[in-house]
């Protein structure tokens, strides 16, 4: 990520190549500068999510197709809520290298849980996967 002319960009093209597993993330330009923007806001109670966010960062950002970022179809995507933790966690950490305190600290936690069977009824097979006890990581003043 670079400051230049007043505008914040951010390239990404060096991120990984797609992967063969699950864990594929497609995102897009203004997703990322969401992620960007909720770091920057801090704990200011006056921050509303909305366009304005897409806006605060106003410089380019550049993606790679056939990235983990950016893959091209067919990708498998199951897992992809995993990267997108990664990618949240790597804007936390560029903020926090730009503005110490910031932002909240990056949290590689991610519980999950797999649940699988037979439906006693239609003999088909269930399988049901959730998050569970997510959340992010502390802030510099308190947690």
């Amino acid at each position: 990520m670079v400051k230049h002319d007043g505008k914040v960009s951010l390239d990404a093209t060096r991120s990984d190549d797609q992967a063969s597993g699950p864990i594929n993330y497609v995102t897009n330009p203004n997703d990322l500068r969401m992620m960007l923007s909720t770091q920057f806001a801090g704990d200011d109670l006056a921050f509303v999510m909305n366009e304005g966010m897409v806006r605060a960062i106003d410089g380019t950002i550049s993606l790679r197709p056939g990235s983990i970022l950016a893959p091209r179809y067919p990708a498998a995507l199951g897992m992809r809520a995993f990267t997108s933790r990664k990618v949240l966690a790597a804007t936390q950490g560029i903020v926090n290298q730009i503005s110490p305190g910031t932002a909240r600290a990056s949290s590689a936690t991610f519980v999950t849980y797999l649940i699988r069977g037979i439906d006693p009824v239609t003999h088909r097979f269930v399988l049901v996967y959730e998050g569970l006890g997510v959340g992010f990581g502390a802030r510099s003043f308190a947690d």
